[in-house]
């Protein structure tokens, strides 16, 4: 992976929180001027969606809906909002909210504590307000385990000046409901670094070929932003993405058909749902072929391009 490193001007931000008239808490962004050295690296967007993936991508900026995942704000308290900035939700009781932070007004997108980890958005766990404490669930829809299946996902603490964030892991053989849950993240809640993104990783291979639920739980008590991309629910010997095949797909989003091109003859592609069944699949014998994908539910998909030598994953978005 090539990495270009660019030195320029930019701000840094300080966070301080302030009592507004109205009575609403708010925490501030000021910025001042400094060198920062930011590392670019070279990324393939068309990334690897495995077995099942929420990446944030194909859902409304600033939603509260996270089709077919589900939240619930087992608090309900209002939350801060980020004074000098708005957006759609800001300051109101949530759960979770799909965050991009180069469409606020006035656009965040500068500032580097507060960029996804992939992409243009992530999941954010705004903190409630005192004398609240969160109790915020994301949630998977039912998902049927095969054997060796984990959960992987990269969370962040916007910054470390209040606390970092907490959080839990947890899953549930029955329902989605909160009480029904399983922490399976130790008797602690977890950490959030600051400084960069973390990934981790939980096996759940106590859940063989049960059906489950499997839910992000933030417990952060007035700390600030708990943030959460790239979500992966797969099997520990999954497939991965095969860097032989060299493979063009366009036009991507699509909306009539998807035309793919590669450097070894395509024998099959196939059309895989975010909840993991084959929806569409097809047969070539051909390095530069089409699918008609036109009267398809607009949703995010996975492509599998099938050749006699290798397997390779892109994900798609059909609108």
């Amino acid at each position: 992976m090539k990495k270009i490193t660019l030195l320029f001007l930019t701000g840094a931000f300080t966070v301080v929180s302030v009592m507004a008239q109205n009575g609403q808490l708010t925490r501030t962004i000021t910025q001042d001027k400094v060198a920062i050295t930011v590392e670019l690296k070279n990324q393939n967007t068309n990334k690897i969606l495995p077995n099942w993936e929420q990446d944030f991508e194909g859902l409304n900026d600033f939603s509260l809906n996270f089709d077919p995942w589900t939240v619930n704000d087992v608090d309900s308290g209002a939350t801060y909002s980020i004074e000098g900035y708005s957006f759609p939700n800001s300051g109101n009781p949530m759960a979770f909210i799909v965050f991009n932070p180069a469409n606020t007004t006035p656009p965040l997108g500068n500032d580097p504590a507060l960029q996804p980890h992939g992409g243009d958005k992530f999941g954010a766990c705004f903190s409630s307000m005192p004398p609240n404490t969160n109790d915020d669930w994301l949630i998977s829809p039912q998902i049927t385990l095969d054997s060796n299946f984990c959960i992987s996902f990269w969370v962040k603490s916007y910054t470390d000046q209040y606390g970092l964030e907490k959080y839990k892991v947890a899953v549930s053989t029955t329902t989605n409901e909160p009480d029904s849950f399983t922490v399976i993240s130790g008797s602690n809640p977890l950490l959030a670094p600051a400084d960069a993104w973390e990934k981790v990783e939980f096996n759940l291979s106590d859940y063989d070929n049960d059906t489950v639920f499997v839910a992000i739980n933030c417990v952060s008590e007035d700390a600030f932003i708990f943030m959460v991309d790239d979500i992966i629910i797969e099997t520990e010997t999954g497939i991965s993405e095969n860097s032989e095949i060299s493979v063009r797909i366009y036009p991507n989003p699509a909306s009539d058909y998807l035309k793919v091109e590669a450097d070894k003859k395509i024998s099959e592609l196939i059309l895989i749902s975010s909840t993991g069944q084959i929806v569409k699949s097809e047969y070539f014998n051909n390095r530069s072929v089409t699918m008609n994908v036109s009267g398809m539910q607009k949703s995010i998909y996975v492509l599998q391009i099938r050749t006699k030598e290798s397997v390779a994953f892109r994900k798609i978005q059909i609108r």
